[in-house]
């Protein structure tokens, strides 16, 4: 038959006509099929696999990788090619350049879906139009089906590009019951390989445009609950599910990059707002440990890492602010986490920042919140310890300054009350007070106690370290630097250590009241030395100096305080007692009190030690002006035993009536006051008083 059909084209007048209708005939006749065909592996036009213009169906068998390509024959007006890619992947379909596939520019082709057939057809040179299949850029007004595979390596769904881009939307279905609910909407990744990474899903809002657009909104929102009391639906952001020993996975809410000078994008945690009701609270909590002695999880809120010589980014914890006229802000609560059983509580830090390889630690501030106005006080600081329970003891607080360097000073530990007002406020109260007990306890308060570090032992070849001072001391009064005539500089701050009152008592019967506290000033004890034949340490002093009075340039200096000791006054004195002419050592002048009595009817002479001799037993502060007092007392009855006061062979100084007269009768002066007086370097002078 198809010789028939030959036969006939050829006999048509028109030769031209005649090689157009056997070319037909040719890409029709069975024996011109193109098949079995591999497309080109990497893509592209110019190497794309050339479909036989002699043919008129191809089959693409091979598509090996997504988008290998095959390019049609040049494009003559009436040809048609039926293209079918009978592969599982999409080829890319070219025209002979300068050809174009439904105008689409030579060098980009179009997308043959795999399993698709589509049929090329030339309606005018040089251009196919392309009826059936689907492209990848297909436009629809919309699709239903049960499922949309992927026929490459990636599946794209965009939306309209117009002037106003177009929305993609994503919705479940609605339910037709009335207890159901609405159909989910799912974003998954792909299942990897048995040792490869899950497939990410990635929620990306569209990029700013060209000039300084911003960047879109990516939002995830829950569902609005509808009518009566319905709650809002949840939103979540949830890592996937570790396995065996593996982490879970972790849940990452991260800023945009900022651009080249622009500052990172905030990340903003924000409890839902209400109509007429409580704000929607904002939870940030670690899990629960599950298992034998599991720790819970770990919550963080870390500013974030500065570069080169900028400050790293501050960590707030800000609670709301009230409303209206009267409505109180927000707490701000930092809690450890309840113990357990025998667990103790979790602790509560505050720590200011490490500082960089050479640079200061960050402060750790806690502030009570400024006053918004009129007479108001600002807010107070608590710093509480934990009620204890049962028998145990309340939480301590303690606040210790850091420790210093391998050479530096250890860190000061500073309480100050609030400066007073610009006008004339008071600067605020120290107090510093034990807690009160329970009423009728009958147990003691405790004890407040202000106390230096102790020194540092050494066993090298150095000294031990010297224990901190202790300074209790108010602070000079303020200068006058030119008011009004007659007006005066402050007086200095008054320093009072009182002990605290017997408590009364209103009771019938011999209930006697509570004495009275002591004072104890005592200065600490010298260092025993209990090994070689080292000295022990000198004991402390016990300094009592009044304030010196101002100087004057025009008129009269201040007088000079006084040290005052009312009541009546003791002393610990030890009394050494002496017989015939000997020499008083320096223990028996610093005991205070000497008693004579010769025994052998007649005089004695006592001889005081050296100067230098003092001076080696007295403390290194005891310097010119500084004086001590020591009494004899004869108690001898015999009038041939009077006692006489010798100076040492050197450094000593008498000065006065050196006998001691024994207690032979009344009118005899047998007791004697001398006041030791250093005039020097190991130079002392020793005056009779009385």
């Amino acid at each position: 038959m198809s010789a028939a059909i030959r036969q006939f084209i050829n006999s048509v007048p028109d030769k031209r006509v005649a090689l157009q209708l056997n070319g037909a005939l040719d890409r029709m006749l069975p024996t011109n099929k193109d098949i079995t065909i591999t497309a080109h592996a990497g893509g592209g036009q110019a190497s794309a696999t050339v479909l036989r213009s002699d043919a008129s169906f191809h089959d693409v068998t091979t598509v090996a990788t997504a988008a290998d390509s095959v390019v049609l024959p040049s494009p003559k007006s009436g040809d048609f090619h039926f293209v079918k890619n009978s592969a599982a992947l999409a080829m890319q379909v070219y025209a002979v350049t300068p050809g174009t596939i439904d105008s689409v520019a030579t060098g980009t082709g179009v997308s043959q879906l795999g399993g698709d057939a589509v049929l090329y057809f030339c309606v005018s040179d040089g251009n196919y139009l392309r009826l059936g299949g689907v492209q990848a850029t297909e436009v629809f007004g919309a699709i239903t089906v049960d499922s949309i595979a992927a026929g490459d390596a990636s599946l794209g769904v965009t939306g309209l590009a117009a002037a106003q881009g177009g929305a993609i939307a994503l919705t479940g279905g609605t339910s037709s019951t009335a207890g159901n609910a609405g159909g989910a909407v799912t974003l998954t990744g792909g299942t990897p390989g048995s040792t490869g990474i899950g497939g990410a899903v990635t929620l990306t809002a569209g990029a700013g445009g060209s000039a300084s657009n911003n960047g879109g909104v990516s939002s995830l929102v829950g569902g609005a609950g509808t009518a009566g009391n319905g709650v809002g639906g949840v939103s979540k952001v949830v890592g996937g599910a570790g396995q065996g020993s593996g982490d879970g996975g972790a849940a990452q809410v991260t800023g945009g990059a900022g651009g080249a000078t622009g500052i990172g994008g905030a990340v903003n945690i924000t409890g839902g707002a209400p109509t007429d009701a409580a704000g929607g609270a904002v939870v940030i909590a670690g899990a629960a440990g599950v298992g034998t002695n599991r720790a819970g999880g770990l919550t963080s809120v870390t500013g974030g890492a500065s570069t080169g010589n900028a400050t790293g980014g501050v960590a707030s914890l800000v609670g709301g602010a009230g409303s209206a006229a009267t409505g109180v802000g927000g707490a701000a609560n930092v809690t450890g986490g309840a113990g357990n059983t025998t667990g103790a509580g979790g602790a509560t830090a505050l720590t200011g920042g490490a500082g960089g390889n050479d640079a200061v630690g960050g402060s750790a501030t806690i502030k009570g919140g400024a006053a918004g106005g009129g007479n108001r006080a600002g807010g107070d600081v608590l710093a509480t310890g934990g009620a204890g329970a049962g028998s145990a003891a309340g939480g301590a607080i303690t606040a210790a300054a850091g420790a210093g360097g391998a050479t530096g000073a250890g860190g000061a530990v500073t309480v100050t009350s609030g400066a007073g007002g610009a006008t004339s406020g008071l600067s605020g109260d120290v107090t510093v007070a034990s807690g009160t007990t329970t009423a009728g306890s009958g147990s003691a308060t405790g004890a407040v106690i202000v106390q230096s570090g102790a020194g540092a032992a050494s066993a090298a070849a150095v000294a031990g370290g010297a224990s901190g001072a202790v300074t209790i001391r108010s602070q000079a009064g303020g200068a006058n630097t030119g008011g009004a005539a007659g007006q005066v500089g402050g007086a200095g701050g008054a320093l009072s250590i009182t002990g605290g009152a017997g408590g009364a008592t209103n009771s019938t019967g011999a209930h006697a009241g509570g004495a009275g506290s002591d004072v104890s000033i005592t200065a600490g004890a010298g260092g025993n030395a209990t090994a070689g034949s080292g000295n022990g340490g000198e004991g402390g002093t016990i300094a009592f100096t009044p304030g010196a009075g101002g100087t004057s340039s025009g008129g009269t200096a201040g007088v000079a305080g006084t040290v005052r000791l009312a009541g009546q006054v003791t002393r610990k004195v030890t009394v050494t007692a002496m017989t015939t002419t000997a020499a008083i050592t320096v223990a028996a002048l610093r005991g205070g009190m000497i008693t004579a009595n010769q025994g052998a009817a007649g005089a004695a002479t006592y001889t005081t030690p050296t100067g230098a001799e003092i001076a080696a037993a007295m403390p290194a502060d005891f310097t010119t002006g500084d004086s001590f007092d020591f009494s004899i007392t004869n108690i001898s009855t015999n009038a041939a035993e009077d006692v006489t006061v010798a100076a040492g062979a050197s450094g000593v100084t008498m000065k006065g009536n050196v006998t001691v007269a024994s207690n032979d009768g009344v009118t005899s002066i047998a007791a004697a006051t001398f006041r030791v007086v250093c005039s020097g370097a190991a130079t002392y002078d020793i005056y009779r008083v009385s």
